[in-house]
């Protein structure tokens, strides 16, 4: 009996241990979600610091690049402006204005040297002429000029030391000359000089010498022409009319002199003589229709014994004074006429009679 009820009360004292035990182990768990709990509002309070705190830098880093951009201006600005002061400064302390003397002193150039070199406009002297010129780094280029001592005066480009492309000459009467260089610094191809009269001539250049036909142009529209050979021009000319009437003729010293001849627009044509630029001695005139005239200028008129011979061999003589036909009688006046007026007009024809 005392052992069986001993066995109970140490089994009740068990019954109590384990509540207790429970109890604790409750309190524990408690205090575990505690501060588990406690734990976690700490980590989510940290989370939306450092949430706030890389807003707060990406804010500064936005503000930073904002303040970079507003300053990029004034900084290029600023660059600038200390490149150009060092410019200045380098220019200046290489930028020299000097003169060049002949042996006898003179002064034979003035203008500007950069590092040593000539640069810019230069002035120069030399045989009478003023020169300018245009230098680049110590090489002649660019539009430059010559004025002659008469007044004259070119006007022109270097390329590389050498003149090139189209040039002027003024001279001091008013004409005008244009013209080309070439590469090689020489005349060359189709020119035209315009004379201050109005008058203009039309030529070509080869190797600095005129070469071919020239067009001397008058204003009503005829004009002259000549033949240049290596820069001569030759002694015979042709002279166009605006009319289209023809005259060919030679000329020595600007004279005319020799045997010339003449074209109408009709198809006649006459030939005589020029003596000392005045038309002299024995003359023929070929009509359109095959008839002749023979005739004699003395001091550019017609004078003394005249003969017509027509397309059928007959003979008409008769005389001329002061250009105009006396002792030629009326049925052969008719006979003329008679013989001209199916082949061509009577003021293209007769009146050239």
């Amino acid at each position: 009996m005392q052992q069986g009820f001993k066995n109970s009360e140490d089994s009740q004292e068990t019954s109590e241990e384990r509540l207790k035990r429970i109890n604790e182990a409750i309190e524990t768990i408690r205090e575990k979600y505690s501060t588990s709990h406690n734990n976690n509002e700490k980590i989510q309070n940290e989370v939306e610091k450092t949430k706030q705190e890389n807003k707060i830098k990406e804010i500064k880093i936005e503000q930073e690049k904002e303040s970079k951009k507003s300053l990029k201006p004034f900084i290029f600005i600023g660059l600038v402006i200390v490149i150009s002061l060092i410019s200045i400064i380098v220019y200046k302390n290489n930028f020299v204005v000097k003169k060049e003397y002949s042996k006898n002193g003179n002064v034979i150039g003035e203008g500007k040297y950069y590092f040593g070199k000539k640069d810019g406009t230069w002035i120069e002297y030399y045989d009478g002429k003023i020169k300018e010129v245009s230098y680049n780094n110590g090489i002649k280029n660019g539009i430059s000029k010559i004025k002659y001592d008469n007044g004259n005066m070119e006007e022109f480009s270097y390329v590389n030391n050498v003149k090139n492309g189209a040039a002027k000459f003024t001279y001091i009467n008013g004409d005008v000359e244009e013209y080309t260089y070439n590469n090689d610094g020489i005349k060359q191809g189709a020119a035209r000089r315009i004379f201050s009269n109005g008058v203009k001539e039309e030529f070509f250049y080869v190797n600095n010498l005129k070469e071919g036909l020239l067009k001397h142009i008058y204003p009503n529209g005829d004009y002259r022409e000549y033949i240049y050979v290596k820069g001569v021009r030759k002694n015979s000319a042709k002279y166009i009319f605006s009319n289209g009437d023809i005259e060919e003729y030679n000329f020595d010293k600007k004279i005319k002199n020799g045997k010339a001849r003449y074209t109408y627009n009709n198809g006649d044509i006459e030939e005589y003589f020029y003596i000392d630029g005045i038309k002299r001695g024995k003359a023929r005139y070929f009509y359109i229709n095959g008839d002749i005239e023979k005739y004699t200028y003395v001091n550019g008129k017609k004078e003394g014994a005249a003969e017509y011979i027509t397309t059928n061999g007959k003979k008409i003589k008769y005389t001329y004074k002061n250009d105009k036909r006396i002792n030629l009688k009326k049925e052969n006046h008719n006979l003329i006429m008679r013989e001209n007026l199916p082949k061509f007009k009577e003021e293209s024809s007769l009146k050239k009679i």
